[in-house]
This record gives C-alpha cells, sequence and structure tokens, in this order.
C-alpha cells in the first residue's frame, strides 16, 4: 500500500441516488485496505458537516466523484472545494478522480482528467469488479488490474462456479500418480534398476488409465452427447474440460454452441469471445459469433466481426452478403450495398445476395434498377413460405416504378400465394386507385379491412374511392373512422376537411382546417382550405384577409394569388379577379386552373378571344370536365348554342359526375342562361 502523508487514500463523494452504489465500492475498497472517507461511516449526529468536509479534503490523497446526471445538476456547493470551482487551488483540482456512473456532461475542471467508466455496473457484477480492480491498481500501483474485460468475465465466471469435485478428485489422484512416478526415478537424475523400471511402467499405466477425466476426455464426452442431441449433458462436460484447462479453446467455442441450442445467447457470446481470445484465427467460431451478435441485435459488433473474418478471408461471398444485411440493419444502405455488389463478385449466382440488392435499391428510391434483380430472385427456387412476401415486395417496387399494371398482377399472384394478408389487399386497392379502377378498388379494400379492421390507411384509401366515385358522404364516414383509430393521422384529416367542404359543410370542415395548422402551421394548402371555408361562408373579409397575408409571407407562391382571384370571382369583381389569376399564371405557366378561372372571368367581360385562348391552354395542360363545361359556357355566351351543347356532353361523357355540365344542358333545354 502507498505511504502518502494523507489519512485517507479516497474521498468518495456522490449524489444520494446513487448512495447505495457508492457504499458498495467503499466497501469493496475497504475490504483490500484503503482507507475510504465515506460520510456515512465518518460523519456522526450533531457534526458540522462543512468543516468535516474540508477536513476531510485536505485529508484524503485523491478526490473522487460519482459523476451522474443528478450529481451534475445540483448546484455546486462553494464550500465543497472538491467539486473543481475556479476558486479551488489548482493542486486541488489535480487530485481529482472522476468516476463516471451514468452518462451525463462532464464539468470543465474534469473534462480533460482520466476517469474510470462504472457505467452500466450497477446490474454488472464482473464489470463493476473489473473496474473496481482498475481502481484500485491507480491507488496502488504494486496491484495488477485485469486488462482485457471479456477475459476477466471468463475466468471470473470460472473462479465463481461450484467446483466439481468428481474432476478434483481425478486430478488429484493422477498427480499423485505423477509424483510417485517422478520421486521413484529421482527426477531422471540416476538410472533404474529393472524392478524399479517395472514400478515406473505399472505407475504410468495406472496414470494413463485414469486420465479419462482430462479435459481432451471431458471434451470428447461433450461430443458424445452433442451427437445425441443431449444439450444439457454436453454443456457440463465441456464445463468440466473447462475446469481441468481454462485455456482450451475448441472447449469454448463446442461449449457456445451448445449454449446457442439451449438459447443462451448472451453467455453464448461470452464462450466465443473466450475461445477467440485463446485463438484469434478460428474463421468458423468468428462467424458463429457474427450470427449470434445479429440475432441479438448487435448489429454494430457483428459488422466488427465479419470484418475480422474478411481480413482471413477476404473471397468468402457469404460473409460479405452477411455483412450487407447488418449494414442494412444499421440504417447504412449505401454501405450494405457495395458489400453486397462485392459478394456478387465473388459469387454471381448467390440467390440471397440478388434479392438483398433488390431490397437495397427499392430503399435507396432506386425502384427501376431494383426490378431485374428481384426478376433474377423470383426466377430461383423459392419456397412456398416465402412466394407471397418476394411478389408483393415485388410489386412494391413496381408501384415505386411508376408501373402499376404490372405492380397489380404481381400483388395479385401474391395473394394467390396468400389471400389472408391485408397489406397485400390495401397495396392492390392503391394500384386500383391509381389506374382509376374506383369500384374494383373499394372491393380490394373491403377484403383488406375484412382482415385488419384497425387499419387507419385501408378506411382512409377506402374512403378516396368513394370520393371518386362521387359518394362523398360515405368519403366522410370512412375519414372519420380513419380517424376514430388514429387521430393523428393527417391525410384522413385532411381528405376529411377537403369532403366536409365539398359538401357545403363549411362550418364543421373550418374547426378540422385549423387542427391541422396546429401542428402544421405552415401547410399552405390547410391554409387555402380555410380561406375557402370563409368563401363558402361568405366572410369575405376574414377570407380576403388571410390570402393577402399569404401572399406577403410568401410572395413567391401561388396559393394566396389564387385565393385572392376567386374571392374576387365570389364578388364579380372580374378586373381585379383577371389580374389575380395573371399573377399566379406568371408565377406558375402551367396551372390548367388558373387557366381555366381566368378564362371564366374573361368570359363575363366579354373578352371571348382571350378566354377561348385560355381555356384551350387549360384544356391542353389537362383535359378534365370542369374545363369543357367552361369551354362550353364561353360558346354559348358567343351565341353558339349547338357547339355549347356538344361541348357540355363531351364533359359528361369524359366524368359522368360532373354536375355543371348537367345543370349547363339542363338550362339549355329549358330555354335559360346558365
Amino acid at each position: 500500500m502507498s505511504r502518502d502523508p494523507y489519512k485517507y487514500d479516497l474521498f468518495l463523494r456522490y449524489h444520494r441516488a446513487q448512495a447505495r452504489w457508492a457504499k458498495q465500492l467503499a466497501e469493496r475498497l475497504d475490504r483490500e485496505g484503503f482507507r475510504v472517507w465515506f460520510d456515512q461511516w465518518m460523519l456522526e449526529p450533531g457534526d458540522d458537516r462543512r468543516v468535516e468536509l474540508r477536513r476531510a479534503i485536505d485529508e484524503c490523497r485523491w478526490i473522487a466523484l460519482v459523476l451522474s446526471p443528478q450529481f451534475v445538476a445540483n448546484p455546486w456547493p462553494k464550500d465543497e472545494l472538491y467539486c473543481g470551482f475556479a476558486h479551488a487551488p489548482k493542486a486541488q483540482n489535480q487530485r481529482l478522480l472522476p468516476l463516471i456512473y451514468e452518462d451525463c456532461e462532464l464539468p470543465a475542471p474534469v473534462r480533460d482528467l482520466d476517469w474510470f467508466d462504472f457505467r452500466g455496473s450497477e446490474d454488472d457484477p464482473i464489470l463493476f469488479e473489473f473496474q473496481a480492480l482498475q481502481l484500485m491498481a491507480f491507488l496502488d500501483p504494486s496491484i495488477t488490474a485485469p486488462r482485457d474485460l471479456q477475459r476477466f468475465r471468463l475466468h471470473f465466471q470460472r473462479s465463481q462456479s461450484i467446483p466439481d469435485e468428481q474432476v478434483s478428485g481425478w486430478q488429484a489422484l493422477v498427480r499423485s500418480f505423477q509424483a510417485l512416478i517422478y520421486n521413484l526415478s529421482g527426477g531422471g537424475s540416476r538410472s533404474l534398476s529393472q524392478e524399479e523400471r517395472q514400478q515406473v511402467f505399472f505407475l504410468q499405466w495406472l496414470q494413463r488409465l485414469f486420465q479419462w477425466n482430462t479435459a481432451d476426455l471431458q471434451f470428447d464426452r461433450g461430443e458424445q452427447f452433442w451427437s445425441q442431441g443431449n444439450w444439457t449433458e454436453a454443456l457440463n462436460a465441456y464445463d468440466r474440460a473447462l475446469n481441468i484447462d481454462p485455456n482450451f479453446a475448441l472447449a469454448w467455442a463446442r461449449r457456445g454452441d451448445v449454449l446457442v441450442k439451449l438459447g443462451r445467447y448472451g453467455e453464448a457470446i461470452n464462450s466465443y469471445n473466450g475461445s477467440l481470445s485463446l485463438d484469434p484465427y478460428n474463421e468458423g467460431v468468428r462467424l458463429r459469433l457474427a450470427l449470434i451478435q445479429g440475432r441479438l441485435k448487435r448489429y454494430k459488433a457483428a459488422v466488427i466481426s465479419y470484418d475480422k473474418v474478411l481480413e482471413l478471408d477476404p473471397d468468402n461471398a457469404v460473409v460479405w452478403h452477411n455483412r450487407a444485411l447488418r449494414l442494412a440493419q444499421l440504417g447504412r444502405p449505401t454501405l450494405a450495398l457495395k458489400s453486397v455488389d462485392t459478394a456478387l463478385d465473388y459469387q454471381p449466382d448467390l440467390w440471397k445476395s440478388w434479392l438483398l440488392k433488390a431490397y437495397l435499391l427499392h430503399h435507396l428510391k432506386r425502384s427501376a434498377a431494383a426490378i431485374p434483380w428481384m426478376q433474377r430472385a423470383l426466377k430461383g427456387r423459392i419456397r412456398r413460405s416465402q412466394q407471397a412476401r418476394l411478389w408483393r415486395h415485388y410489386g412494391l417496387m413496381l408501384a415505386a416504378a411508376q408501373r402499376p399494371q404490372l405492380a397489380l398482377a404481381s400483388f395479385s399472384r401474391s395473394l394467390k400465394w396468400d389471400p389472408e394478408q391485408p397489406h397485400t389487399w390495401h397495396n392492390r386497392g392503391l394500384m386500383l386507385l391509381r389506374l382509376q379502377r374506383y369500384r374494383a378498388a373499394t372491393q380490394a379494400f373491403d377484403q383488406a379491412y375484412q382482415r385488419d379492421p384497425d387499419n387507419p390507411k385501408t378506411w382512409h384509401a377506402r374512403g378516396y374511392a368513394f370520393q371518386c366515385l362521387g359518394f362523398w358522404q360515405e368519403a366522410v364516414i370512412h375519414y372519420e373512422e380513419a380517424l376514430k383509430l388514429r387521430g393523428d393521422y393527417f391525410p384522413a384529416r385532411y381528405a376529411l376537411a377537403v369532403a366536409l367542404l365539398h359538401l357545403g359543410r363549411a362550418q364543421q370542415a373550418l374547426p378540422q382546417f385549423s387542427r391541422i395548422l396546429q401542428r402544421k402551421p405552415r401547410l399552405l394548402a390547410a391554409q387555402y382550405g380555410q380561406i375557402q371555408c370563409w368563401r363558402q361562408l361568405q366572410d369575405y373579409k376574414a377570407a380576403a384577409q388571410a390570402a393577402r397575408q399569404l401572399t406577403e409571407t410568401y410572395p413567391g407562391d401561388p396559393w394566396g394569388w389564387f385565393a385572392l382571384g376567386m374571392i374576387a370571382a365570389d364578388q364579380q369583381d372580374w378586373e381585379n379577379a383577371i389580374l389575380y389569376f395573371s399573377q399566379v399564371l406568371s408565377l406558375n405557366p402551367r396551372d390548367s386552373s388558373a387557366y381555366n378561372n381566368r378564362a371564366w372571368c374573361l368570359a363575363h367581360v366579354g373578352r371571348y378571344p382571350e378566354a377561348l385562348q385560355d381555356i384551350q391552354q387549360a384544356l391542353d395542360l389537362a383535359p378534365q370536365a370542369i374545363y369543357l363545361h367552361t369551354l362550353g359556357v364561353i360558346q354559348q355566351r358567343q351565341g353558339d348554342l349547338s357547339a355549347a351543347q356538344a361541348t357540355w356532353q363531351q364533359a359528361l361523357a369524359r366524368d359522368p359526375h360532373c354536375q355543371p355540365a348537367r345543370e349547363a344542358l339542363g338550362s339549355l333545354s329549358l330555354g335559360q342562361t346558365p
């Protein structure tokens, strides 16, 4: 023990939240003879705490701080100079000894000091003992601290195990034979008589006879139990072998294999590490370790293990593939793709690497590049249990690559293998929506929510299909069901607000838009929705104020200008409406809706050539039924009733639910002006 001129070796300062742990450390140091100043031992009732702390600081060689968030968060008392306040003597701060109990922001006086990492030691007695020994070696250089935590764990576990009396007894017997042979032969220093040679031979024969309990023979017994599938007895045999010879690398490895069979993966990792600490070049053990690390979701450790295998065998395609898989699970798809490409360089016909590459490319939003690899994988020998999943993923890739027809066929094929998958039915419905097959889409969504009625996405998508069919009230019901299941599901909330507005229920739509803006205050679509509600409620002052605020906040965005144009048109202020829509088109020359609305306003002020030019531009950009209705109105105002009638009929042929065109035809038959 060091003979420094201090009364105590260590002053232990901690927050009360770590009192139990601090006492455990104080007791461990005390058992080894270190002099610890620990307040629970040193302070008596009635003591002046401030005076005693100052005295203790002066009498202690080292001032240990148990650092934790609670300790750091506390105000630093000015009388406790051990905390390293700026006014503390420099020599005193040099005696600070940080003990990291839990992650926290280190105080400035200790940031550059060497510290001891006790994080996690509260629940890990072996880690606590390892770090305690490090601390002891620092306090007393004559103590040798263990260097490798993993090796220390293995030996600590072995030293803590119950002695195997059978093994100990046979070892003692074998050692006694060795001693007799040594004594009889005089340590090899003299020649033996015939009788003595016979005695030595007999003793050697007995030694070999009883050496069945040596490490090798115990290992062989473990192998026999392994071949019989008797995992518990195999584990006992390997443990006996390691009791005899703790440096038996192969026994550590086989012990790990048995523990894997028993589902004790954490212990298996320790055993594999024990084997590798003795034989670091055992590629098979390193691979098995990596597989178990991956199974326990220790992906970073698994990648490190695979890297060490590749140092020995850089041409191993399977290892490159497994490394890519773990990198993908770590959220590193680009690195994973490079790794899987290397696997395919070494083994181009590796089916699972084709599949993994397809998944990675799809994840990186390179679905078009993923499709050929997925096609190759699907031509391989796929197990029945994988067919449905792989065809579904292929459909997702095709959908992302904007190939809805092929995606629909892929989802249908997936459902042939497993018709009970709600996600596949849902995705099939989405493709039917994209192909504008709305009735078929509602049927697919029916199948999806029959199997999973609690999926808000399916309720929302089915509602949208009804909306596309013109059944807005049905759509509202579905959106409300989606929100009952998940109140924060933004797509359903926004769709509900739009549907209510379309149904003329602006009073109900307005709070829906307001609720959206509470979560997403910068969402222009919701702000525009609010303006539309005020328009419908004929509160033009509030609508115009909000629209102008949009133009001031986002002068380069057309939303506010478009809203001002609509408000002006509502009030039949056609000239200003034309100016506002012109501003929209200056910001976005391909806004077909702005062309349509400006054409409508131009027609109302008799500027028919310009109106016809605008509506034709709108139809060129997006040939919608509502634009054909506007064209019919312009033709009707010019007096060409037959052309107007034909145009409105064309609009209804394009969209039978186009109500303005239907009403216009009805008015025309009655001789009224629409």
